[in-house]
């Protein structure tokens, strides 16, 4: 028996739920209600079918158990590039950090010069330039341990977060489990703009990790994997030089494994110092867009609507009113399909506009991520496209900037953060050209999922 805490989308009236990502209905029996009472007073239960269904959907998720497993079945892989002092002194600090573990395993990636001998871990260099995902895969190979922890050097974490993770390991379907990664707030500008908004930082909500949900992916910075978990998928895709990471989430879901996100547990990741790094940096995660496309299909665009959605969206450029009306029908339409009391209307009535806000939030990033050369070519000839696009610009900037009320000014905020998204833009744009591959750059148009259900 296990216990669970439900996911801050849970809304329930009396034998029905509305919860998880996309949110799912669950129209509850006798049986189901007492279940569901039971974990939401906190109490244990039997993984039974309707849990399984709860836990894959992100409606709940497990609670950590602690003690039932132990850091000496865990092996450490390093994957290390060398260039400077102040990566090796992250190194030796992050190796100190890792004592208690079976192994810590560091491989040389052909460092400018050869790692020394360290002690408390094994130093393997490689002949020629493997990449992190080839770096990871060579540690990989070594591992005789149950438990594999993948850390990036410049990756600051305590043993006490590595017993943590373990905790969370609660059931042999989970393949990986993944904190939160923060940026570390130095002083520097940049360092303090990626302590409130970095792209290894998946926010603060738990999550089971899958394709088109709250939390689609979880970055390689610091992982803890089941071996085996990996072994089956054969480790990282060494031809991917960025989003090997999100390849590897997507093909362990596949076959049948679990990635948890638990933000409970943060580690910090030290942010590009240089301007110029940090454009570069975004430009290579949008360079991956086009090979994980080629894939696993429209995973990677950039907005998924359906074809109503989509005309209501464009239709709202010319008249704002005819689309409000528009939305309002839909809402009304699907809450009366799937609410049948009051109470669930009210519930679902919370959830149209839940999901309003949502998506306006997710076109607006998909403007000024990806979007931008285009819109911003038509905002030359049209004033209602360049209301649009200041509006995407500076409106989910304002408000972000409000909710975490970062070390920095809004101006410089705003900047910093559109410059994020604009570098992220060309790569995908670069990468999209240069491969032929259209899908990182268009809306997938399918069936309307905000909303499934399930008895």
């Amino acid at each position: 028996m296990s216990r669970f805490a439900v996911d801050p989308s849970w809304m329930r009236c009396d034998s029905v739920v509305f919860a998880g990502s996309p949110v799912t209905k669950f129209t509850l029996t006798p049986r189901g209600r007492d279940v569901v009472s039971a974990i939401e007073r906190g109490e244990p239960v039997v993984q039974d079918d309707l849990v399984r269904r709860l836990v894959l959907t992100g409606a709940i998720h497990p609670l950590p158990e602690p003690g039932i497993r132990h850091l000496n079945h865990v092996t450490a892989v390093i994957p290390a590039l060398i260039n400077n002092s102040a990566s090796h002194d992250r190194l030796l600090q992050l190796v100190e950090s890792m004592q208690g573990l079976a192994r810590v395993t560091v491989i040389d990636d052909c460092s400018p010069q050869p790692i020394p001998e360290l002690p408390g871990a094994e130093v393997i260099r490689s002949d020629f330039p493997l990449g992190p995902a080839g770096a990871r895969n060579l540690g990989l190979e070594l591992v005789t341990t149950e438990f594999t922890l993948f850390v990036d050097t410049d990756v600051t974490l305590d043993r006490g977060a590595v017993q943590r993770l373990l905790d969370c390991l609660v059931t042999d379907d989970i393949g990986v489990v993944a904190p939160r990664v923060r940026g570390t707030a130095d002083g520097d500008v940049l360092s303090r703009f990626e302590a409130a908004h970095s792209p290894l930082d998946m926010g603060e909500v738990e999550a089971n990790v899958r394709k088109g949900t709250r939390v689609s992916y979880v970055p390689s910075a610091t992982w803890l994997c089941r071996t085996r978990a990996l072994n089956s998928i054969g480790g990282f895709d060494q031809s991917l030089r960025t989003g090997e990471d999100v390849d590897a989430v997507w093909r362990l879901v596949e076959l049948g494994w679990s990635v948890r996100y638990e933000p409970s547990i943060v580690v910090r990741h030290v942010a590009r110092s240089d301007i110029r790094d940090f454009v570069a940096q975004r430009i290579g995660y949008g360079e991956s867009a086009a090979p994980l496309a080629s894939r696993h299909g429209d995973a990677l665009s950039p907005l998924r609507l359906s074809p109503v959605m989509l005309g209501t969206w464009l239709l709202a450029l010319f008249s704002p009113a005819l689309a409000a009306l528009i939305f309002l029908v839909d809402a009304v339409r699907l809450t009366r399909s799937l609410a049948h009391t009051s109470e669930e209307r009210k519930a679902f009535a919370r959830l149209a506009a839940r999901n309003l806000s949502h998506s306006s939030q997710l076109i607006a990033r998909a403007i000024t991520r990806v979007w931008w050369p285009i819109v911003l070519v038509l905002a030359i000839f049209s004033k209602r496209v360049r209301v649009v696009l200041g509006l995407a610009a500076l409106v989910p900037a304002a408000v972000e900037w409000s909710k975490k009320r970062p070390a920095l000014d809004p101006l410089r905020f705003t900047a910093l953060r559109l410059l994020d998204d604009m570098s992220y833009g060309i790569g995908v744009w670069r990468n999209a050209i240069r491969t032929r591959q259209p899908k990182p750059l268009s809306i997938a148009l399918g069936r309307a999922s905000r909303y499934r259900e399930k008895r």
